[in-house]
């Protein structure tokens, strides 16, 4: 499989566990299969690419060596496991949050595709062949709109966003709508890999 394809990973609800405003690396958990799942994307010769909104530096939670220094550990801990992710992209803004320069509106934070564009500009990626896994619209959106394929997992927000996505008739629109619904990361690993290779 060409180097030129990527699957980006949502962090909080996707990869670890969802905490709610994580701001120390003592509160990562990683989520079952997690180290399989990224595995298996190393194996397959594909990118592994975190792409994370964090809003708590914006929110003066963390700053942003402090938020840089709980993605080494991440880092670290899968590493240990053999299991090996080949970026990490976070968005720090938000549009409301906050009272300093990073308090706006910008063109990372997802459902906008900037990490996404980004990381295909620094890897050369052919987006038409990359895969957008998360736990919310906003993932499924950003992925969508760079061009890339989307998978929703059921795990962190995910459950109650397939919910809302029954009753709710805008989710359903193309542009929000998920190529492909997984309970776990492990699933939606299997299925991008297959859909990409194909």
């Amino acid at each position: 499989m060409k180097k030129n394809t990527a699957l980006f990973i949502d962090r909080d609800g996707t990869l670890i566990k969802e905490t709610n405003h994580l701001v120390s690396a003592d509160e990562i958990g990683l989520l079952p299969n997690s180290i399989e799942a990224v595995k298996k994307i190393n194996s397959h010769g594909v990118l592994a690419i975190l792409v994370t909104n964090q809003s708590v530096v914006a929110r003066g939670l963390l700053t942003e060596r402090q938020l840089r220094h709980i993605h080494d550990s991440l880092v670290s801990l899968l590493d240990q496991n053999g299991a090996k992710l080949d970026a990490v992209y976070y968005c720090p803004h938000h549009p409301k949050e906050g009272s300093g320069p990073l308090t706006l509106e910008c063109g990372c934070r997802k459902p906008k595709p900037g990490m996404l564009c980004q990381a295909a500009a620094d890897f050369e990626l052919d987006l038409n062949r990359c895969v957008m896994i998360g736990d919310n619209l906003s993932d499924v959106e950003a992925g969508h709109r760079a061009g890339a394929f989307s998978v929703l997992v059921k795990t962190g927000y995910g459950a109650a966003t397939v919910t809302r996505m029954e009753t709710d008739s805008v989710s359903r629109k193309a542009q929000w709508y998920p190529d492909y619904i997984a309970s776990d990361i492990l699933r939606a690993v299997n299925w991008s890999l297959e859909k990409i290779s194909g």
